[in-house]
Parts: C-alpha cells; sequence; structure tokens
C-alpha cells in the first residue's frame, strides 16, 4: 500500500483517470470520520442551519425527508461537501465573488443544481462564531422579513429583511444563468 500511495503521488496525472473518485476518499489526508456517514446524503441537502445546543456550536442538516443536528459549524459541513464533490471551496468563493464583485456572502456554487446562498440566521456570540446558515436556491419558494420559506412547506427565521433576502436570491439566480451556460471542462 505505501508503494501504491507513492506511486500516485509521484503519477497524480496518469492515475487520476485510472482510479475512481471513491478511491481517493481513502487517501486523502484529514478525511473526518464524523461527516462519513452523511456523503452519501449530500447530493440531497436543503439547507445547513447554525444553532446552539447540546453539541455547542452545531448546526441542522435539512433533508427532503428529515432533519440531522451534526456537531459541527455549518461552514465546515460545506467544507466537507464541497470536498466530498472535488471542488475546491476557497476557488469558487473567489471566482464567483469576483463576478459579483462581492467579498463576503458569496453564493456558494457547486454546480448548476446546487447554489447555496448564505442566510443570517443568528447573532455571533463570539469571535469566528458561524451566523451564517446556507440554503440551496432551488428550495426557496418565498422570502419575507425575517423568514425564509421552502417548497416543502418548512421555514425558517433570518435576521435579515426582506430586501436584502432578495438581492441574495436575484444573486443566486444570476450565478444560476452563468453556470448554466458555461461549457463543461
Amino acid at each position: 500500500m505505501i508503494f501504491f500511495r507513492s506511486y500516485l503521488i509521484k503519477n497524480i496525472c496518469s492515475v487520476i483517470m485510472v482510479l475512481p473518485p471513491v478511491v481517493f476518499k481513502f487517501l486523502r489526508k484529514g478525511y473526518r470520520k464524523e461527516m462519513k456517514h452523511f456523503s452519501e446524503d449530500f447530493s440531497e441537502l436543503v439547507a445547513v442551519i447554525p444553532q446552539y445546543g447540546d453539541l455547542g456550536n452545531a448546526c441542522t442538516l435539512w433533508f427532503p425527508e428529515d432533519e440531522r443536528i451534526v456537531g459541527l459549524r455549518a461552514m465546515t459541513v460545506m467544507e466537507h461537501l464541497f470536498y466530498d464533490s472535488l471542488v475546491n471551496l476557497q476557488a469558487s468563493v473567489e471566482y464567483y465573488g469576483n463576478l459579483l464583485n462581492l467579498r463576503r456572502n458569496v453564493p456558494l456554487v457547486l454546480d448548476e443544481d446546487r447554489i447555496f446562498l448564505p442566510v443570517k440566521v443568528r447573532k455571533p456570540l463570539f469571535k469566528n462564531d458561524g451566523a451564517y446558515g446556507f440554503v440551496r436556491l432551488d428550495m426557496v419558494a418565498s422570502v419575507k422579513d425575517y423568514q425564509v420559506e421552502l417548497f416543502d412547506g418548512r421555514s425558517f427565521s433570518s435576521l435579515m429583511k426582506a430586501p436584502m433576502l432578495r438581492q441574495i436570491l436575484s444573486r443566486g439566480m444570476m450565478l444560476e444563468t452563468v453556470v448554466s451556460r458555461s461549457l463543461p471542462l
């Protein structure tokens, strides 16, 4: 196995086309076991809402059928989602932030079907505390003052007024048209 790993690292360009992406999960450094059981459900993720609870600074993962509470920050969950999909989160934020002329609160674009909008859902208690949750663009039904409603009937409260929520929604729709018109690599 050691020889195989060193061979893979030396000849990564020629081996990538041979091995399926599942193999790379076991070769990555820092692959966290606590998110391993959520990787198969990530394609169905609807929203990531940060909250304080028994697990401390945790978040609720909303799926079409259920909800799960995870003892991780919302941004960490999004990092795992992008990592498992083999998309560089920082590069995506930088690229689409330059397109929208934004530095913060950039919608997270995974692909043309999964664009996550940042929504401020709580007041941070301390530095580096996650105040923003992420909701999938195609699941947002309507926005009202301090309220976001989803197509499946669920809703959650926000600390943003309706004009700001509509602006974030329009940014996401703009990125959706950009991503859908771009050529595949």
